[in-house]
């Protein structure tokens, strides 16, 4: 993986990069890791004294690394090290994207849930990418993840979080239908003034229409 120290890449790139794509320092040159079928670059330079890693995303990357030899072991197949980094936004804790090999942390959501990351984030987007790695593209938490998750990792399959999102829920609009209100984010609410987009209740099945005198709120 090509690892650069800045804080504003989460400390890592994609490996095809020639640059970080933070602070634009170039590799330093091809080194070798542990796969033989992977050659990835390095990157040793410290951009500045404010890009040492933060610990608990060290941990984050540790932890990962560590189930993935388990898995290989309990799999007896070698993976790849996929890029790791902490720029999930929004209410989702993290992502995993398949094509890519890539995991994405919510560093907000990591600095509130430290240890529930630890015991079942990282184990459910690691998941995702050993079920597509063993079986292809599959549904999203089938069976295969599932088995993934109780007979690999050793924990329950749980396809939701249950923490805090108060913190990261944003500025929302107020909107109504027939039946109910809806909060709707920025970004729809921009859509619908731009004439971009209609949006309906699931319930009612009528269009959403703005509250008199509406005003952005935080949840």
């Amino acid at each position: 993986l090509i690892i650069c120290t800045c804080t504003a890449s989460g400390g890592f790139d994609h490996p095809c990069a020639k640059n970080c794509r933070s602070c634009t320092r170039r590799i330093s040159g091809p080194s070798q890791v542990a796969n033989p079928r992977q050659t990835f670059h390095t990157e040793s330079l410290v951009c500045s004294p404010f890009s040492i890693m933060d610990s608990l995303q060290q941990a984050i990357i540790e932890h990962t690394l560590t189930c993935l030899r388990r898995a290989e072991n309990k799999l007896g197949k070698q993976f790849p090290d996929p890029a790791i980094r902490f720029t999930q936004r929004g209410k989702i804790a993290g992502s995993a994207r398949m094509q890519s090999w890539e995991i994405r942390y919510n560093p907000v959501l990591l600095a509130e849930n430290p240890q529930a990351f630890l015991a079942e984030v990282v184990p459910h987007e690691l998941a995702h990418l050993l079920t597509f790695a063993c079986y292809g593209k599959v549904r999203p938490h089938g069976p295969e993840w599932q088995k993934m998750m109780t007979e690999v990792f050793n924990v329950p399959a749980r396809t939701t979080h249950s923490f805090d999102i108060s913190s990261v829920s944003g500025r929302t609009f107020l909107y109504r239908c027939q039946c109910r209100e809806h909060q709707l984010t920025v970004r729809r609410h921009n859509k619908i003034l731009r004439q971009q987009a209609i949006y309906h209740c699931m319930q009612c099945h009528q269009p959403l229409t703005p509250v008199t005198g509406n005003a952005s709120q935080r949840n």
